[in-house]
């Protein structure tokens, strides 16, 4: 998440009292979360200017709570930098949003949500393409991006880069994802929010999952399908009921006796 200055600014919707775009993303970040499939997905955030932060959270988690918390730290100040965002800010590229994705156990998706135009200076250089998209490419990353607000640099601030959006574009569709502008309401980014979540549960190898089914007391065999795939998977499992799991009958010992209705005559047994 961007957290520069601008965030405070409004969303520029036709409303007659606009919401802040710190308020909006907050608000569309809870929905994503409350989303998010139970016990199908691990998730993580991060938060940037001219640096990369982090809070409570310092790797994925399945802890919805904890996301939640995760964003009453979420704040604005400073300026934006993609290169910190992504990389992080004197960590050798090492940083930023990478840097969690190489903690991922399942296919890795960055949701790159901004306001702001890339601002470079002597510590910040220009946007670092190459290193972004090698590392995407490394980690089968697809990234989505999101433009918050009015899409027009300042003009008065020499140092942004006007070409800082195709720039998010074209890393957004070299990686398989998405780039989304000029979001004016909080209804625009919900529903993307929500398209990425649809699209993100297709990729990748699913994440596993816990089978409970009825059987008898024997041992058997099942077939499995999975229809999450273009085309349904089929597998066979072979299943072994434990002995400790089998009913067990204690009779004690005892005599019966058997009757033979046609000669009229009972029989003991012991």
């Amino acid at each position: 998440f961007d957290k520069s200055a601008s965030r405070d600014d409004n969303i520029s919707d036709n409303s007659s009292n606009p919401p802040s775009r710190l308020s909006v993303i907050k608000n569309v970040a809870r929905t994503f979360i409350d989303q998010l499939p139970d016990g199908q997905f691990e998730a993580t955030m991060g938060f940037f200017n001219k640096s990369f932060l982090q809070y409570d959270i310092t790797g994925f988690t399945t802890d919805k709570d904890s996301l939640k918390n995760e964003l009453n730290n979420y704040n604005s100040g400073g300026g934006t930098n993609y290169n910190a965002a992504f990389l992080g800010y004197r960590q050798n590229n090492d940083g930023g949003a990478f840097s969690l994705v190489s903690k991922a156990q399942y296919k890795p998706v960055i949701i790159f949500m901004n306001d702001g135009y890339h601002q470079e200076n002597s510590q910040h250089k220009a946007i670092d393409v190459g290193t972004i998209l090698n590392k995407a490419s490394a980690t089968n990353t697809t990234i989505f991006s999101l433009s918050i607000g009015p899409i027009d640099p300042d003009p008065s601030d020499s140092s942004l880069d006007p070409n800082s959006k195709n720039t998010l574009r074209n890393l957004s569709t070299a990686t398989g994802g998405k780039y989304y502008e000029n979001l004016l309401n909080e209804a625009q980014v919900q529903e993307i929010y929500s398209q990425i979540l649809q699209s993100a549960q297709g990729f990748g190898t699913p994440a596993p999952c816990y089978i409970d089914f009825e059987s008898d007391c024997n041992d058997g065999e099942i077939e499995l399908t999975y229809s999450g795939f273009s085309a349904p998977v089929f597998d066979t499992q072979i299943y072994t009921i434990s002995d400790n799991l089998k009913p067990n009958l204690d009779i004690t010992d005892r005599t019966f006796l058997e009757v033979n209705p046609i000669l009229n005559q009972a029989k003991e047994i012991n």
